[in-house]
């Protein structure tokens, strides 16, 4: 049977009572201050606004590593070594590998 988890937020003189109840397990009481939840809510605001202002995720933005190799002229062998030296920042998903347009880019002006 899956857990139940219940999270309940009491506030009783100026201290905030965090309770993690789970069904049928022992039960959890952490007690932190209002300045400290304040704290970070304050963080977890200034992270928000750090996201929202970010340009939004293209997928054009990045593209395989087998569609570098066609405009780099190169083998798998060279971006191994690469992504070993940090030269060319990469992302992984599952066993593929991207590569971001910007990134080659920059690569080939730094290289003339």
């Amino acid at each position: 049977m899956g857990h139940f988890v219940c999270h309940i937020f009491l506030k009783l003189n100026s201290i905030q009572f965090c309770i993690n109840k789970k069904y049928k397990m022992k039960q959890n009481l952490t007690v932190v201050s209002e300045d400290f939840l304040e704290q970070i809510n304050e963080k977890q605001d200034k992270i928000l606004n750090l996201l929202n202002e970010g340009k939004p995720f293209s997928h054009n933005e990045f593209i395989t590593e087998s569609q570098a190799k066609e405009i780099l002229q190169k083998k798998s062998t060279w971006f191994w070594q690469m992504r070993k030296t940090g030269i060319l920042p990469f992302r992984k998903i599952g066993k593929s590998i991207y590569y971001s347009k910007t990134e080659i880019n920059q690569l080939l002006e730094n290289s003339k």
